[in-house]
């Protein structure tokens, strides 16, 4: 028999030859069966004349409904007799790096002060990048010039080679090191190889729920994360499962509503807890360095100390169990310590921690810490508490640690406003006094009035004063605000008003003006100015009958390509955008950021480092006799790198005629003439625009009954789409 096949309610595609045996069982092709994700080893497999056929004996877990009149046989089989269907909600593959030609980026912040009592002096800070590809060497400095003398002070200097693709980076000259479980970071000047999950934007390193289930029949799937619509799946018959979707932090629920083609409803949820400091399963971050101890950072340029050397190694055992081994070493100290973050989904993170020390002498210590949070929507509250003896030391530093350091916190989010409680206990051995502060703020929205806010903590023991303050915020606009506080400080009181417009960060004027009542007062005004090449500011202060004044100017001057240019600080990736033409607007991620000068190009900023970016153009800006492939672009550009973006237009001709051919008038209409690789159409009358052509170009017309060559010449001229009047086309 040729039937219709279907299989719970899907259709096999064109008609099969299906046989009977004797016993009634059905013999349908292992092909078509397969090609719904059917298993065949869940059924007899028979060899006829070099065919597969697959045995289907109806009864039991099988059922099957033979139409005659209609020549269709249904099957309806168990979700067990399909191969698993594996869904995944990962983000889209990414768009490749863009490679950056050699290049520099200069940044600089100058800054000049005079009055207030004291002589006029003038400070900067730079920062200098040279690229190539994934090489980026980076030097920063400051300096200073005062009535004492000028001095420059070097800061760091280092050279990072960035692999996207493994999620590594290798750094040699100063960084800083990742520190661990009873360990600090160390600024060092040496070699460092680390884990950079930031090279990967959209990469979930965190554990991600699965939902599985299975359907009988074809379904649909809507995911819900909190309660909240986040995607839509089909689904085949049989088991399937989901997975690879983001989630929000903390506690949550995901749940699965699946709704087949007769319009059952299945739900399938489960909870999760999600934190920062969780990894998926056999997903490891790790950091290793060693090198010279940096000393007097931001006073000496090369002041380095004894060599230290420093592991950290962190591993997803399970979706809910995350370790970590930490160890430093030098000379003098050596630190070692351990931790485990355990999920409780639904709930919670606690994390314990355990590290010891050995100092000069062979003095050992020991720390001990444990935290716990909760996070979810609406209400969050945690604490942790780090314990350590008298003689535990950390590599790098020979001060003691706190005996006890105990912090808890609560949070409360409504639609109205939000309420925080903190409370901190800090017990010192270096002489310091001990703290005890319990803290607590409040916001409340007032509609379009604004914010109001309090903010406040009391000292319940030891050092430390306590402070209040009331203050309300009010947005005028996106970019203007203002704003008055109150409240007391040290025992005494203040109060204070503001008002401040923030400049474009493209190009225009922003300002600020501050009045501040009190044992501080003082009052302030500000200007500041955006361009495309630069950020300058200006500000006049009075404070105790005493007037100053400050002067600050930054941006940045880059080269990419070959070419050097001025722009605002380069402080992320950067493009330079070739349009070839003047006056075109340029977008990046539909904002516009310029438009390109006398020489064709734009310098685009503040490009975000390993993202996709969409550069465009404003096609109206192009002028009628100039073409473009593609008015949009695509790049993936390498942090603090500059990339060259060509997107010029191409002049073209373009001209309007009407085309006859001797003996039958004009071409019939539809008839098609292509120049290059396009085709137009000629319209009723023999009528054809044609565009992308040559001063002197031989082209040719087809139609279902004919075809014929003509030419043409593009008279000189400035019009852009000249009529050439009537062209004779020769079959």
């Amino acid at each position: 028999m040729v039937l219709e096949l279907r299989v719970n309610g899907t259709a096999a595609g064109p008609a099969i030859v299906v046989e009977r045996d004797p016993a009634g069982a059905y013999l349908l092709p292992a092909d078509a069966l397969e090609a719904l994700q059917v298993k065949p080893e869940r059924l007899e497999t028979l060899v006829r004349d070099g065919r597969r056929l697959l045995r289907l004996a109806p009864g039991g877990e099988i059922r099957a409904d033979y139409d005659a009149a209609a020549q269709r046989l249904d099957l309806v089989l168990p979700p067990s007799f399909f191969r698993e269907t594996r869904l995944a909600d990962a983000a889209p593959a990414a768009l490749p790096m863009t490679s950056a030609r050699p290049g520099f980026s200069f940044n600089y912040d100058l800054e000049a002060t005079a009055g207030n009592g004291s002589a006029p002096a003038a400070s900067g800070a730079f920062e200098l990048g040279i690229f190539a590809g994934p090489l980026l060497a980076e030097n920063t400095a400051i300096a200073r010039l005062s009535d004492t003398g000028a001095r420059v002070v070097r800061l760091d200097t280092s050279l990072t080679w960035d692999f996207p693709d493994q999620m590594v980076s290798l750094r040699l000259g100063d960084t800083i090191t990742r520190g661990g479980v009873g360990d600090s970071p160390l600024r060092i000047g040496g070699l460092q190889f680390t884990r950079s999950f930031g090279v990967r934007p959209g990469f979930l390193t965190g554990p991600v729920p699965t939902l599985a289930g299975s359907a009988v029949l074809p379904s649909v799937a809507d995911l819900y994360v909190n309660g909240a619509l986040t995607s839509t799946h089909q689904l085949q018959p049989g088991a399937f499962t989901l997975t690879g979707f983001p989630v929000v932090m903390g506690a949550g629920t995901v749940e699965m509503v699946v709704r087949d083609a007769i319009g059952r409803e299945t739900i399938i949820r489960e909870a999760y807890y999600a934190a920062p400091a969780l990894l998926r399963a056999g997903l490891s971050d790790f950091s290793y360095e060693i090198g010279f101890l940096r000393r007097d950072y931001a006073v000496a340029s090369a002041s380095y100390g004894p060599l230290v050397a420093s592991a950290t190694h962190r591993l997803g055992l399970s979706d809910r169990v995350t370790v970590e081994a930490h160890a430093a070493a030098s000379a003098e100290t050596q630190q070692a310590g351990a931790a485990a973050d355990l999920a409780f989904p639904g709930f919670g993170l606690l994390s314990i921690s355990a590290a010891g020390s050995r100092s000069a002498g062979g003095v050992t210590g020991e720390r001990l810490g444990i935290a716990f949070e909760h996070r979810a929507r609406g209400f969050s509250f945690g604490g942790s508490a780090d314990l350590a003896s008298e003689n535990y030391r950390q590599v790098g530093d020979d001060r003691p640690l706190p005996a006890l350091d105990l912090r808890a916190s609560a949070a409360l989010s409504r639609p109205w406003g939000s309420l925080s409680l903190s409370y901190l206990q800090r017990d010192y051995r270096d002489g310091r006094p001990d703290a005890e502060i319990l803290g607590g703020s409040a916001a409340f929205r007032l509609g379009r009035l604004g914010t109001l806010r309090f903010a406040g903590h009391i000292a319940l023991g030891g050092a430390g004063d306590s402070a209040a303050e009331l203050s309300l915020s009010i947005r005028l606009d996106p970019r203007t605000s203002a704003g008055a506080a109150a409240g007391v400080s040290g025992g005494a009181g203040f109060a204070s008003l503001y008002l401040q417009q923030n400049a474009p960060p493209d190009q225009g004027w922003g300002y600020r003006a501050l009045a501040v009542a009190g044992p501080q007062a003082r009052a302030a005004g500000a200007l500041e100015y955006n361009t495309s090449f630069g950020q300058y500011g200006a500000e006049l202060t009075y404070r105790d009958e005493r007037t100053g004044a400050r002067i600050r100017v930054s941006g940045g001057i880059g080269m990419v390509g070959g070419k050097a240019f001025a722009a605002q600080r380069l402080s992320d990736a950067f493009a330079v955008v070739d349009a070839g033409q003047p006056g075109v607007r340029v977008y990046a991620d539909n904002h516009l950021v310029g438009r390109t000068g006398s020489d064709g190009r734009a310098v685009v900023p503040r490009l975000r480092g390993y993202e996709e970016n969409r550069i465009r153009l404003e096609v109206a800006d192009m002028p009628i006799a100039m073409e473009m492939t593609s008015a949009e672009t695509r790049v993936r550009p390498y942090a603090r790198r500059g990339v060259i973006v060509e997107m010029r237009a191409t002049r073209t001709r373009s001209a309007v005629l009407r085309l006859e051919v001797p003996g039958l008038g004009p071409v019939p209409a539809g008839a098609t003439v292509n120049v290059g690789d396009r085709s137009f159409v000629a319209a009723p009358g023999g009528e054809v625009y044609l565009s992308g052509l040559e001063e002197s170009n031989r082209l040719e017309a087809s139609w279902p009954q004919g075809r014929c060559t003509f030419d043409v010449e593009i008279p000189a001229g400035s019009d852009p789409q000249p009529d050439l009047g009537t062209r004779i086309c020769r079959r």
